[in-house]
């Protein structure tokens, strides 16, 4: 379910899925997800912008099995992102987004976690097909009931945003993370970040296609590891069967 109602000041809309599972045996560990999204892209003035977003994501991760409890947890985004225009070129963009994971087991209540982020960005238009841009971000993970987990991290992105005359779009981006963990005994993170996606539309834009690559640290779950190092490839193939 969507929806979206837009004014000459922006747009506001909203999302809505449900997805059941249903077990032959142990159907006492029938489960259901829900997830739901609202958002605004809001120009308040010409030279500025404003978008939120709030994502809350419940997902029941059923075992189908007598012999393991269900695991549910709760997800929930905010996420705040102002710009502004300086010149025709050059954007100064500001963020802030907190994350929040929390599980319903009592068995898995201390791997409950909160992260915040706050991002500052440049970005430069050096032609009307690349765009740069570079930044800070900081990062704080507070584990309630795990303190000794606790993060503060710091990144330097340096990026970039391409239209190929080919119809290719690209967005490559790399930097330096590091991951102070608070606890003595653990050390600390330090390694390149990268994000590289690749897109293009055919079929009169009907039929888009893209792939990519991504680097980044991910918070562990049920482990004594607290950070772990992701690498992703992906690729994503999306097709409208109708103008609707």
């Amino acid at each position: 379910l969507q929806w979206a109602w837009k004014n000459k000041y922006g747009v506001v809309g909203g999302a809505y899925e449900a997805t059941f599972r249903y077990f032959t045996q142990f159907n006492n560990q029938n489960e259901q997800d829900q997830k739901f999204l609202v958002y605004a892209n809001l120009f308040p003035t010409e030279n500025t912008y404003i978008r939120v977003t709030e994502k809350f994501e419940q997902q029941g991760a059923t075992s189908g099995s007598s012999a393991f409890e269900p695991i549910n947890y709760f997800h929930n985004t905010v996420s705040v992102v102002v710009g502004y225009k300086a010149t025709e070129d050059l954007v100064f963009e500001f963020g802030y987004e907190n994350f929040d994971r929390d599980f319903s087991s009592t068995i898995a209540r201390r791997f409950s976690y909160n992260e915040d982020k706050w991002d500052y960005r440049v970005y430069y238009q050096f032609h009307e097909r690349l765009r740069t841009y570079t930044g800070i971000r900081l990062g704080q993970v507070d584990y309630p009931k795990t303190s000794n987990r606790d993060t503060f991290y710091y990144e330097f992105p340096v990026g970039i945003e391409a239209r190929l005359p080919s119809g290719f779009n690209i967005i490559a981006s790399a930097g330096l993370h590091h991951r102070n963990l608070e606890q003595e005994d653990r050390n600390d993170l330090t390694h390149i970040v990268t994000n590289i996606a690749v897109r293009k539309s055919l079929n009169d834009n009907r039929t888009q296609v893209s792939g990519g690559f991504l680097r980044r640290p991910v918070e562990s779950t049920f482990s004594t590891t607290t950070t772990y190092d992701e690498k992703l490839w992906y690729l994503d193939l999306k097709h409208l069967i109708t103008p609707k």
